[in-house]
């Protein structure tokens, strides 16, 4: 290279990494909602739900993410029988499937309520970016 020309340096930015992580809890029987405390910090882009238990008491739930005092996300309807090792693209209210940055909790909810004596648990994965 000569004195005068000039050399371009081209940077890739690093990749984001992504993580799974179990989530699991007993949803009220009354079919109030309900914000779960373990938050996870997503760095950007998608954020996906593998549901693998769901309440049997009623047939399905609702769930969301959470942040800043409410629910950031579409809500997503869970059936009882979801087709497992599936990931769902948690979604905006406009269909949107890219987060910025942000600390999140995930919401649940039964549809109906159900008895004392009802299955309440639900569990599942949840993928994001670190």
């Amino acid at each position: 290279m000569g004195a005068g020309a000039l050399a371009t340096v081209i940077t890739a930015a690093p990749a984001l990494a992504s993580v799974t992580d179990y989530y699991s809890g007993h949803l009220p029987h009354d079919y109030t909602l309900m914000v779960f405390a373990t938050q996870r910090h997503h760095t950007g882009g998608k954020i996906q739900i593998d549901p693998t238990n769901g309440p049997n008491a009623n047939g399905s739930m609702r769930m969301g993410l959470w942040a800043g005092g409410g629910q950031f996300t579409a809500t997503a309807a869970i059936p009882q029988v979801y087709p497992y090792n599936t990931y769902k693209d948690m979604t905006d209210s406009g269909g949107g499937t890219s987060f910025n940055d942000v600390w999140f909790q995930i919401d649940a909810r039964m549809i109906d309520g159900c008895g004392i004596f009802c299955d309440d648990d639900f569990g599942g994965y949840v993928k994001y970016s670190i």
